[in-house]
């Protein structure tokens, strides 16, 4: 038995069912903000704004659709447009490769960078911890200690040694041990 293909008919009302699963899409991105607040407190509003004009370029170029069926889907589209763009909550940031930044609007935080990389280093630490130092209101008062003193073991041990009666010998190499012995053996022999 042969595998017969079957033709794959487009029909003036799969055009429809087209075009309103594509706005059907877009008008759920409502129902995905509150998911979005619910789930991660933010929101990657421009991405839906950009789904939503890509939404209408793609309404714009279908064909088999009447001009009314087109102008009534852009409308939708558009609404839901509109309303992601009165959004006010709080926006999640994503990477844009093509998106310009203007330096106008950063040129302060440039500012401060510097600023910072050129004063005294008042930060310290590593994998994540920092630590400010001189910054509290309490710094500077009172007497520093060292956390490796200990009074009691200061108290056994006395006073300080005194170094000057010291002297320092000096000790022989091999070399000078074996000259040492054989005028030592000299005077031996010599002797008796």
């Amino acid at each position: 038995m042969g595998y017969i293909k079957k033709e794959f008919k487009l029909t003036p009302g799969r055009k429809l069912i087209t075009l309103e699963k594509i706005v059907t899409k877009v008008e759920n991105l409502r129902g995905r903000i509150a998911n979005d607040l619910k789930k991660t407190k933010s929101v990657p509003i421009e991405i839906y704004k950009n789904r939503c004009l890509q939404a209408v370029e793609r309404v714009g170029n279908m064909s088999g659709v009447s001009s009314k069926q087109r102008d009534n889907a852009k409308r939708r589209l558009f609404k839901v447009y509109l309303d992601l763009q009165k959004y006010s909550g709080v926006e999640r940031q994503t990477r844009l490769h093509d998106a310009e930044v203007y330096l106008e609007e950063h040129i302060h935080e440039l500012n401060d960078a510097v600023v910072q990389a050129h004063s005294a280093p008042s930060y310290s630490g590593g994998l994540g911890f920092s630590t400010a130092r001189g910054l509290m209101l309490a710094d500077g008062i009172g007497i520093t200690r060292n956390p490796f003193f200990n009074e009691l073991n200061a108290a056994k041990c006395g006073p300080p040694m005194d170094s000057t009666g010291y002297v320092h010998r000096h000790k022989q190499t091999t070399q000078e041990h074996r000259v040492e012995m054989a005028k030592q053996k000299k005077e031996v022999l010599s002797n008796g």
